[in-house]
């Protein structure tokens, strides 16, 4: 299955990397290693993790290390998923108009 990312992704996902990075390089390079497991996992189980409410077609995948939520959605083509945020839990989940890409 294929996984495509936001822009809004992938910022989020440097800007929570170099953080980590600044306080100890290994924490950055654990952190994208959890990334990489949780995009293992949507890869075997797309529908594995819970919807998100008030949001259509969404669903929160969590770091197993890290807290991070992973927001995805199916393509509409069914062929894949697309990652439009990683947020961090103490963030509320982000509005609709920074959902979209």
């Amino acid at each position: 299955m294929r996984i495509r990312l936001t822009a809004h992704a992938v910022v989020d996902l440097e800007s929570a990397r170099d953080d980590y990075s600044a306080i100890d390089q290994e924490l950055g390079h654990r952190f994208l290693s959890d990334v990489d497991a949780a995009m293992e996992r949507l890869e075997t189980f797309p529908d594995g993790a819970p919807p998100v409410e008030g949001f259509a077609d969404l669903r929160r995948a969590r770091l197993r290390h890290f807290p991070y939520g992973i927001f995805y959605q199916r393509l509409p083509s069914g062929d894949g998923l697309r990652v439009v945020r990683v947020v961090h839990a103490r963030r509320d989940h982000p509005p609709a108009v920074e959902l979209s890409d």
